[in-house]
């Protein structure tokens, strides 16, 4: 950009002149965020950018760097006394989001800053950060199926705290979208052959699943075992795990069998009847013990 002559009505004509060079530098409103596309054009200038929403700033900044020419966009707005906090968070966004591709992170944060809004009605508030996008849609679903007086089935599954890594690691999936669509995946399965369709993919797809993974599988396995016995949450503290049991007349012969063949392992709450507390040995042990005492209980 030699700054030979500036043009400052944007029209077609004016457009097709910057086009073809007759002007090096194109002073314009927000509109070229609508789509003007020149591959050589390698910089633009954003003044007051504070000003701008998340989508136009991503937009514009778009219009540079469509071919092979390095490009530049510069982004001017005033001290940071003067910008509002969610200014400051749209400017942070669009610095943090810069790689090829990135319009669905810029979407979704755009979400947390500004709120989904009230989609039943006409007011346009709410902050989504406070709950997250999929908890959103899951409240929201439950609140119409209330209003149409259909039955709202709880599909959560219940909390596992254990003292392992359970995770997927970065050299295992590097794309961070990949990364979290698997985890969205895991979340949705409702029954343990849709797990084992998602074990099959990650080994088909990434190659042997290391061991942060495997532990994230069973973790979930075991989840969907507790819901089967209907087991609200397990927790662990100081070497010994809390299991919550359903009040349920048909598993009291069995938690008293199980208590009874392992008492070295399982004993119950004196103070809680309805919990039975385990006592964690070795991550591989414990881990293989607790799937033991779910599956025995799953079976009344």
């Amino acid at each position: 950009m030699r700054g030979r002559n500036i043009t400052h009505q944007l029209n077609s004509d004016r457009a097709l002149e910057f086009l073809n060079h007759k002007y090096d530098v194109l002073l314009s409103t927000s509109i070229i965020e609508s789509g003007i596309d020149i591959s050589t054009v390698n910089t633009i200038i954003i003044n007051n950018a504070q000003q701008f929403g998340l989508a136009q700033l991503y937009q514009l900044r778009g219009r540079v760097g469509r071919s092979k020419h390095m490009a530049y966009a510069y982004l001017f707005y005033p001290t940071e006394f003067m910008v509002s906090e969610m200014a400051k968070e749209r400017l942070e966004a669009i610095r943090e989001f810069s790689d090829l591709g990135s319009g669905f992170k810029v979407a979704m944060r755009d979400l947390e800053i500004r709120g989904a809004g009230n989609i039943l009605g006409p007011e346009q508030h709410g902050n989504l950060l406070e709950v997250g996008f999929d908890l959103y849609c899951k409240l929201l679903q439950e609140a119409v199926a209330r209003v149409k007086g259909e039955k709202i089935v709880d599909e959560t599954l219940p909390g596992i705290d254990l003292p392992c890594d359970t995770y997927i690691p970065e050299e295992y999936i590097k794309d961070i979208a990949q990364r979290y669509a698997v985890y969205k995946k895991l979340s949705s399965c409702k029954d343990f052959n849709a797990l084992q369709e998602v074990k099959e993919e990650l080994v088909d797809r990434y190659g042997k699943i290391p061991m942060p993974v495997q532990r994230l599988l069973e973790l979930f396995q075991m989840r969907l075992m507790a819901k089967k016995v209907g087991i609200t949450s397990l927790s662990i503290s100081k070497g010994y795990m809390t299991i919550e049991l359903p009040s349920d007349e048909k598993l009291i012969p069995k938690v008293l069998s199980l208590v009874t063949t392992f008492p070295e392992y399982l004993t119950l709450n004196p103070r809680k009847t309805n919990c039975l507390i385990l006592k964690w040995t070795e991550e591989e042990e414990g881990i293989g013990f607790l799937k033991e005492v779910l599956r025995e209980l799953g079976d009344c």
